[in-house]
C-alpha cells in the first residue's frame, strides 16, 4: 500500500491486549504490530460486509415483489439455462 493511501491513528487498547498482540506479532512473524492490526482489521470488515451481504439476502428472501421478480427471470432465461447441459 502506497504511503500516500496511509493515515496514522492513535486508539488505546488494554495493556494485556498489547501484550497478545506483540507477542502473536512475533510468533506470526508479521514485519511489524502495524501490519498484524492491519491484517485484522481487514479481515474484521471483510466479515462485517459478509455479515451484511447475509442481511441482505435474507430480507430479499422474504420479500414477495423480489421473489417474483427472481421467478420471472428464471422463466425468461430457461432454455439458455438449459443449454450445454448433456441429456441424462
Amino acid at each position: 500500500m502506497p504511503a500516500t493511501n496511509i493515515k496514522n491513528v492513535t486508539f488505546a487498547l488494554p495493556v494485556t491486549m498489547m501484550d497478545e498482540i506483540r507477542q502473536l506479532a512475533k510468533s506470526q512473524r508479521h514485519s511489524s504490530i502495524n501490519s498484524l492490526v492491519r491484517e485484522a482489521l481487514e479481515h474484521y470488515l471483510a466479515e462485517k460486509q459478509k455479515e451484511e451481504i447475509r442481511h441482505d439476502l435474507l430480507e430479499a428472501s422474504r420479500d414477495p415483489l423480489f421473489l417474483a421478480d427472481v421467478k420471472g427471470c428464471a422463466a425468461s432465461f430457461r432454455h439458455v439455462d438449459r443449454e450445454g447441459v448433456p441429456e441424462w
